[in-house]
């Protein structure tokens, strides 16, 4: 239903290199309307924006995070968006710097030219492995502005944990 909503594509979804061509078949199955297109780095990318872009984390670099913010694409989806539960790796500070989500402690780090997806949905079947902190990452793609200060977070959250450490 979300997706047949006018205004929500072109979307890119971003998932497991071993689940992209799941959702290829099953965006073809559901919106056979829909063109779409798997990023592969073997192949070129199409000349035209396809209503549904997918790629892998490991997908994702300083030139497609510029393309995918050009003001053009209007939703992103994480598939098993848990796999940016930390801060500190690569891979979270790009989905964020794609999003426009700011880390709390220095805004202008992560910022990028250009406009960031309006619509971003993010799915997991395992929002937290190990800490609790680990869905704050998650919470600040999403935008929610509640969460966007990681101290309050972490010691609302946390104390009970023993966990008093911040983003890097």
């Amino acid at each position: 239903a979300w997706a047949s909503q006018p205004g929500h594509r072109p979307a890119v979804v971003v998932a497991p290199k071993s689940a992209k061509f799941n959702w290829e078949r099953e965006i073809k199955r559901m919106r056979p309307q829909d063109s779409v297109a798997v990023f592969d780095p073997t192949r070129p990318e199409p000349a035209r924006v396809p209503d549904w872009t997918i790629l892998s984390y490991g997908g994702l670099n300083t030139e497609r995070i510029r393309r995918f913010r050009s003001g053009k694409y209007q939703t992103l989806l994480l598939d098993e968006a848990h796999a940016m539960a930390d801060f500190t790796t690569k891979r979270t500070r790009a989905l964020l710097q794609l999003a426009s989500a700011n880390l709390p402690q220095d805004p202008e780090r992560f910022r990028s030219p250009g406009v960031a997806p309006p619509y971003r949905l993010a799915i997991t079947g395992t929002p937290v492995k190990n800490r609790v902190i680990e869905i704050f990452p998650i919470l600040v793609f999403l935008g929610n502005r509640g969460a966007l200060e990681y101290g309050r977070f972490a010691q609302r959250f946390t104390e009970r944990e023993g966990y008093r450490g911040g983003p890097p």
